[in-house]
């Protein structure tokens, strides 16, 4: 059979970018956004409450965003540009505005009026008030404070929503904010006080609003009545409200809203947020959000799709504080490298692919798969599998992991990855095992599946295995059918306590045989009864798939009744024999169940197993016998001088349970 191999486009995505959430990465492209709709321009009305740069050939800072948005109860005006913005300030009445002047900028807006539904902000308009001055107005429903912070390219202005504050204030132009004036840095709440932009009272304020801050304070009433208001998400675009919520249980309620994974770092997600906006992208809403982390997005495109990427996932953490996953910078080593190593060569991955992906480099195994996916190459499936598995890095397992198909014969690798070391790969493979929760029943069902004939397995066996000696217990599992790639085993509660699945050219081949035994823990660690809960008895069902796609079932009883072990009468414990004559090795019939096993026994039969320790370990004698037979005879021909053995003796159950007892002999020089 071929390889099976995943291609790009077969994907249900394509990995297409990683960026940082405020700003590429270089050598990585913003992904495309989706236009506004026709009934949007019609309208007159942005859906974002934001506008953003037309096309312009001006020379010198362009203003390329003015967009509204509401953190608690503060409503912010940012206004972004091409280079460093430097504004002027002057606050007039009757009615009341706050003007803004950018000097030295030119705007770059297809838009004049930007109407708000957040108050206080009534609209915002926009003009070239002269050749080099570019003017943002601000019509407010009140004279309310405001503090305003510049942080290069970036100019935020916070109103507290004050309905009761005083309509005569006035404030004189401003001296030019220049970069890096940003006041006090210090901070409580990070996000519902964000140190940057949004918390009037750790801003610089015009001279006028310079009182104490009590007396600010009390200019500040509780905050007005909105308007109806629904999360909801509308053509890609996100309406949301929040108060006083965990930084954790907002982003679930988007992520669930949205079908976005969202990834928290370690250590955050308690703090209390509070915010609101309405009709903004995915990528915006998250800008807003975690303005004070560190945060990545991962765009895919969908099956088939020709249109833009869209936002598949987000990691946050701590500000300045995230480590491991941002793409190497172009120039650097590990870039060149990964440049070199994933090029491809007409259709087909080249070798240098696969070698890019074993590198030691975190970072080039990381940009090997980036672009090996998002430049169409095949990945082998099995090369994706063994890197969700098994790869070192968090980041490489969790995309590889998301990259593997939704195949129903796959569920094995999900069910692997809950047990990952990393909550964010767990966290997917719960989300990828819900969606195949319709292939995992209709394994669990293979009657009802039409499309392949279903075929028993020749050979399903579980049984318990208790060393009478030694005092410990476990459990042994052996199948057989003809070429199997992956198999799965149900208790009789439908819980699964074994799965395993061929890669590579096993995979390819087929299984046929296995056994295997569990750990066997002492029974004064795991006693017989908590054995039992463990393993219940009943029907364990084993389904399988073929390498030809077909379905494997069979079922296989287990039971509790235990023997007890057999009591050997000879040879004694470390008994030195001559080795010219027969070993006689004799026992008492067991007919008794094991202590804490309170089933009856029937003993179908016995096994001898004689083992030689030293000079160097050898089974040299092994005998299957009829439940009647209480001796046995091991010929001079399998023993030697100067030699020191093992033998067991098993007691064999009707439902295949057996007991083992062990003891040892020697022989003469």
């Amino acid at each position: 059979m071929n390889t099976r191999a995943t291609k790009l486009y077969s994907q249900a995505f394509l990995l297409v970018v990683f960026a940082l959430t405020f700003g590429a990465f270089p050598g990585f492209t913003e992904p495309q956004q989706r236009p506004p709709s026709s009934a949007d321009r019609s309208a007159g009305v942005n859906p974002q409450s934001s506008v953003r740069a037309a096309p312009t050939s001006s020379a010198g800072t362009i203003i390329t965003r003015v967009e509204i948005s509401r953190i608690g109860q503060q409503t912010l005006l940012r206004v972004e540009g091409s280079s460093r913005l430097t504004c002027q300030t002057e606050r007039l009445n009757s009615p009341e505005r706050l003007v803004l002047d950018f000097s030295g900028a030119r705007l770059g807006l297809n838009r004049s009026l930007i109407p708000s539904a957040l108050k206080p902000i009534r609209r915002i308009r926009l003009g070239q008030f002269k050749p080099d001055v570019a003017r943002v107005v601000v019509d407010l429903e009140n004279g309310v404070p405001y503090g305003l912070q510049s942080e290069g390219q970036t100019v935020t202005v916070a109103f507290s929503d004050a309905s009761a504050a005083p309509a005569s204030d006035q404030v004189a132009s401003q001296t030019p904010i220049e970069q890096g004036n940003k006041g006090d840095n210090t901070s409580g709440n990070r996000m519902a006080q964000p140190r940057a932009a949004f918390d009037t009272s750790r801003m610089p304020r015009p001279k006028s609003l310079a009182e104490p801050k009590a007396a600010l304070a009390n200019t500040v009433a509780p905050e007005a009545k909105a308007e109806p208001f629904q999360n909801a998400l509308d053509n890609d675009m996100l309406t949301f409200r929040a108060q006083n919520q965990t930084l954790r249980s907002i982003l679930k309620q988007i992520g669930d809203q949205t079908k976005v994974s969202i990834l928290l770092g370690e250590g955050l997600g308690n703090e209390q947020v509070s915010v609101e906006f309405r009709h903004y992208r995915l990528d915006e809403a998250f800008r807003l959000i975690l303005k004070d982390y560190d945060a990545f997005l991962f765009y895919g495109v969908e099956q088939e799709s020709k249109g833009p990427a869209l936002l598949k996932a987000v990691w946050v953490y701590p500000a300045s504080r995230a480590r491991g996953f941002k793409p190497a910078p172009p120039g650097t080593s590990a870039a060149r490298s990964a440049e070199v190593l994933t090029r491809r060569e007409g259709d087909q991955p080249t070798d240098k692919v696969l070698v890019a992906l074993r590198d030691a480099d975190e970072q080039i195994r990381i940009k090997a798969l980036h672009r090996g996916l998002s430049s169409g190459a095949e990945i082998p499936q099995d090369s994706l599998i063994n890197l969700a598995l098994n790869d070192q890095s968090m980041n490489v397992r969790f995309l590889a992991l998301r990259a593997l198909p939704r195949d129903p014969r796959l569920p094995w690798v999900a069910e692997r990855a809950l047990n990952d070391s990393s909550s964010h790969v767990s966290q997917m493979a719960r989300e990828i095992l819900g969606e195949l929760d319709a292939a995992n029943a209709q394994s669990r069902a293979p009657a009802a599946n039409h499309s392949k004939r279903t075929i028993p397995f020749s050979k399903t066996k579980i049984i318990i295995e208790v060393n009478a000696t030694d005092g410990d217990a476990g459990i042994q599992i052996s199948l057989d059918a003809a070429g199997w790639k992956t198999l799965e085993v149900f208790d009789p509660n439908g819980k699964k306590i074994f799965d395993v699945g061929a890669s590579g050219s096993v995979g390819i081949q087929g299984v046929t045989e296995l056994f295997f035994e569990s750990e066997e823990p002492s029974l004064e660690d795991v006693p017989l009864d908590e054995l039992f809960v463990r393993f219940p008895k009943g029907d364990y069902e084993f389904v399988g798939i073929t390498v030809d796609g077909e379905t494997l079932s069979g079922k296989a009883k287990l039971t509790h009744n235990i023997p007890a072990g057999p009591d050997i009468d000879s040879p004694k414990e470390g008994e030195a024999l001559d080795s010219n004559d027969a070993v006689v090795i004799k026992w008492d019939p067991v007919e008794e169940p094991f202590p804490g096993a309170d089933s009856p026994v029937k003993i179908v039969g016995y096994q001898v197993i004689v083992d030689r320790v030293k000079p160097q370990p050898l089974r040299v004698f092994s005998v299957d016998l009829p439940a009647t037979a209480t001796q046995v005879t091991v010929s001079p021909e399998f023993i030697q001088a100067n030699a020191e053995y093992k033998f067991e003796v098993l007691a064999i159950e009707a439902s295949g349970n057996q007991t083992i007892s062990e003891s040892t002999f020697k022989t003469k020089p």
